[in-house]
């Protein structure tokens, strides 16, 4: 199980947020990762910056790793994603429910 630190929380309004969480599993690997939440409804996982940035500036959504729109299933990926995998994804692909 990861352990899950946010490390930052930008509102845009009240309602769309972009926050920063640090993931570290047991063995230590860590991976920072951002999730733009719209409305508490719909969640964006980005493992990069420079995703995020295309997301909002270029109307790009290929930096988008996975997406949820349940707040538990996304808990749940946070919670068991396998850190390794994802720091050795060179190209984002939409993996639900890994």
């Amino acid at each position: 199980m990861n352990n899950i630190k946010e490390l930052d929380n930008h509102y845009f309004r009240a309602d769309r947020t972009l926050e920063c969480y640090l993931l570290t599993n047991s063995e230590g690997t860590q991976k920072i990762i951002y999730i733009y939440n719209r409305e508490g409804l719909y969640f964006k996982v980005f493992l990069s910056i420079a995703g995020v940035i295309d997301y909002f500036i270029n109307d790009k959504d290929d930096g988008i790793y996975t997406e949820y729109d349940d707040e538990d299933e996304l808990d749940n990926f946070l919670e068991t994603v396998d850190l390794k995998l994802i720091n050795c994804t060179a190209t984002p692909s939409r993996h639900a429910g890994q």
